[in-house]
């Protein structure tokens, strides 16, 4: 996929370069005809139709966050249905023989018309990762054995056996996964759990046969009430927020602490903070233009993703987010914690958080 763009655009170099007046006209010809396939092929139309449909940038990003982690920059587009109140996803990228050459420009494109230009290294290098270090390439395999698990989560080995055991167990593992093909896969896989352990079930195969289907089809498209989205969305977004809030264990390190580390991480959870209560604004955002109310995704966020009331309003009502105070609690364990300077770390903390205002507005974008 990669060899005939940069094939073409070589040999188009050299003919413009020619001197020759035919072969340098043919030469941006191929150029423009190159330019215009990769476009339009990629996230052009799709782009262009989303902005006919007046599907916008809030709706987009907010569905997307819901998507699976391989997905999330995905050639996709979005059709929403008000009557039925339902969003359908389309994949797109196995349509366009080209896609792992050009979703990841134009992914990053449409990052940065919209001023997340800090998004646009990850997502070029996540794609060319994805492209050249997938599951498919051993890094899945290597990852379970090290884990000690195998495709279902099991254990591949037992603590008490021997080296020799653990050893044969790994390399098994790592070599009979590492380069299996993903179609038959996951057959076996769906054969095993619609199977029923070998009692005929006739809406299990109806559901085997869907997924093996599935593996064939090059459009791929999913269907979901708003609610469901915006659920899987709010559910990725706590996740993040927890994961924000453990960065903060480093405040309990038996290591000594000075004003500069405390502030680091202080600084850091803060900035993660805030980063991550923009989109919750943003997706809510996007929500309540696919229908949705404030209320309505105030109580999916609290029962569906448990991010707490008063955090949502915050950051969607008033558009805000409060600063961290550690509590009372919480600083007495930093301070026995921290056996050589536990008294001044609490003091530290206190500094931290004092230099910030009570309240961040957060930016729209």
């Amino acid at each position: 996929m990669y060899r005939l763009p940069v094939a073409t655009t070589q040999l188009a170099m050299q003919e413009m370069k020619s001197g020759n007046p035919v072969l340098r006209n043919r030469g941006i010809t191929r150029l423009i005809g190159l330019g215009g396939v990769l476009a339009m092929t990629g996230h052009g139309a799709q782009a262009l139709l989303k902005y006919l449909l007046g599907f916008g940038d809030d709706e987009e990003e907010a569905i997307r966050k819901g998507q699976p982690v391989y997905n999330r920059d995905a050639n996709l587009f979005f059709t929403h249905d008000p009557e039925e109140g339902t969003v359908s996803v389309f994949d797109i990228t196995y349509v366009n023989g080209f896609s792992p050459v050009v979703d990841m420009f134009g992914r990053s494109i449409h990052h940065a018309i919209n001023g997340r230009w800090e998004k646009v290294p990850g997502t070029i290098l996540s794609a060319i990762a994805k492209n050249f270090v997938s599951p498919q390439i051993a890094v899945e395999a290597l990852a379970q054995a090290s884990s000690n698990t195998n495709d279902y989560g099991a254990a591949l080995w037992l603590e008490d056996d021997s080296f020799t055991t653990k050893a044969s167990k790994f390399l098994k593992h790592v070599i009979g996964n590492a380069y299996k093909l993903k179609t038959p896969t996951n057959f076996y896989k769906a054969f095993a759990a619609y199977a029923n352990n070998g009692v005929y079930d006739k809406d299990a195969a109806l559901k085997l046969a869907g997924k093996l289907a599935s593996e064939f089809k090059p459009l791929r498209v999913k269907t979901d009430p708003v609610e469901e989205h915006a659920a899987r969305s709010f559910r990725v977004l706590k996740r993040e927020m927890d994961a924000a809030r453990r960065s903060l264990g480093d405040f309990n390190s038996f290591e000594s602490l000075s004003q500069d580390d405390v502030d680091e991480i202080y600084d850091r959870y803060e900035n993660s903070s805030i980063a991550i209560n923009e989109r919750l604004n943003k997706f809510a955002r996007g929500f309540q233009k696919l229908g949705l109310t404030y209320k309505q995704l105030q109580k999916i966020a609290y029962e569906e993703a448990d991010i707490s009331k008063n955090r949502f309003e915050q950051a969607v009502k008033y558009g805000r987010v409060e600063r961290f105070v550690p509590s009372d609690d919480a600083l007495e364990m930093y301070k026995n914690r921290g056996e050589d300077n536990g008294p001044a770390r609490v003091q530290y903390i206190k500094q931290a958080y004092k230099k910030r205002p009570r309240y961040t507005y957060l930016k729209k974008r």
